[in-house]
């Protein structure tokens, strides 16, 4: 279980790094961020579409979390969409092997309980990753409200 939490663990320091203020070790932000921007750290980058002012400090800082905020979580989501695709594989069974012509066939006559046509919305493993994914979400938002209402007095 260590071994296989590495990958996950550098990715998320890369990006904590990435993002982090200078003076809390950060690789690519800029010591003075209003007068010298970092490019890579896109300090120079508003957060929002109708912030047109000159960025400050307290912008820059809010900013930035934010991005750090966002990279994480796209890196959360990506994690538990491929979760869900290694817990529910890609499986072939006999019948998948099968062409279509193999089943209208003369050696196989047609029942009158044939199966109906194969259509984009019955795809059995999509909606169990779907449900898996949706079902941990639903779990995380539990956990976070225990978390949260577990400082309350």
């Amino acid at each position: 279980c260590a071994i296989a939490s590495f990958p996950y663990t550098l990715c998320l320091s890369v990006i904590y790094f990435w993002f982090c203020p200078n003076d809390a070790n950060g690789a690519l932000a800029s010591s003075d961020p209003v007068v010298k921007p970092s490019i890579w750290a896109f300090e120079h980058l508003h957060g929002s579409w109708l912030d047109t002012a000159v960025l400050g400090d307290t912008q820059i800082e809010q900013y930035r979390a934010g991005r750090l905020g966002s990279a994480m979580l796209a890196v959360g989501l990506y994690m538990t969409v491929l979760g869900a695709s290694l817990i529910v594989p890609e499986q072939t069974t006999k019948n998948d092997d099968k062409s279509e012509g193999d089943r209208n066939s003369e050696d196989n006559p047609i029942d009158e309980k044939q199966e109906p046509t194969p259509s984009g919305a019955w795809q059995p493993k999509v909606w169990k990753r779907a449900h898996l994914i949706w079902c941990s979400f639903c779990f995380e938002c539990f956990l976070l409200s225990v978390w949260e209402f577990s400082y309350s007095p």
